[in-house]
C-alpha cells in the first residue's frame, strides 16, 4: 500500500523480500554480516545495505535472547561434535605449562645398566622414561633404544654412557 500511495519514498517489494531473507538468515545462522555480504553480492546495490544491517542486528539480538545456542552448534552437538566455545578458547590460551605437566611415575637411574633398565620397564605401560642423574634429567630412554642396545651387546653399559646426547625435548616447572 505504501508503494502505491508514495512510490518515491518506498522501496520495491523485491528489496523488502531481500531484507527479510537476509534478516532470517542472520537470525538463524547468527552471522549478521554474512547476509549483508551475500545480499550485496547478489544485487550489487547499496540501497538495501543499511536497512539490512539494522534488521540483522535486531534479528541477531532477538534470536540470541530466545535461543542462546546457534543452530549449527546445536546440530554439531547432536552429531557428537563438541567445538570449543569462546570462553574455553580464552581460558585455554592462558594455560600454563605447569598445569599440563604431571610428575614422572617411572624413572630410570643414569647409573643403571641397560639390562637393569630393561628388567625395570618390562611390565611398564610407558614407551619412554626419563633418565635421572645427579644433575636431574639427563635423557629420555625409549624402549626401542634400550632393545637396540641389547641386540648390540651393550647390556652391561650404564645408561649415561648410552644416552650421551644432551639435547632432548623437555620443560622445567618454575617453582615460586
Amino acid at each position: 500500500m505504501a508503494h502505491h500511495f508514495a512510490p518515491g519514498y518506498v522501496a520495491t517489494p523485491g528489496a523488502y523480500a531481500l531484507v527479510g531473507m537476509g534478516t532470517a538468515f542472520a537470525g538463524i545462522v547468527r552471522a549478521p554480516m554474512t547476509s549483508v555480504l551475500m545480499i550485496f553480492e547478489i544485487t550489487r546495490d547499496y540501497a538495501v545495505i543499511v536497512p539490512l544491517m539494522i534488521s540483522n542486528l535486531i534479528s541477531f539480538f532477538i534470536s540470541s535472547r530466545f535461543q542462546p545456542e546457534p543452530i549449527y552448534e546445536v546440530l554439531a552437538h547432536q552429531d557428537g561434535i563438541h567445538l570449543p566455545t569462546a570462553g574455553s578458547r580464552i581460558q585455554e590460551g592462558q594455560r600454563q605449562v605447569s598445569q599440563a605437566m604431571h610428575a614422572a611415575i617411572e624413572v630410570l637411574d643414569a647409573n643403571a645398566t641397560v639390562n637393569e633398565a630393561l628388567n625395570k620397564v618390562a611390565t611398564s605401560q610407558q614407551h619412554a622414561w626419563p633418565v635421572i642423574g645427579d644433575g636431574g634429567a639427563v635423557a629420555m630412554a625409549s624402549l626401542g633404544r634400550l632393545q637396540r642396545a641389547l641386540t648390540e651387546g651393550e647390556t652391561e653399559k650404564r645408561l649415561h654412557e648410552i644416552f650421551t646426547d644432551i639435547e632432548f625435548p623437555h620443560v622445567h616447572a618454575i617453582t615460586r
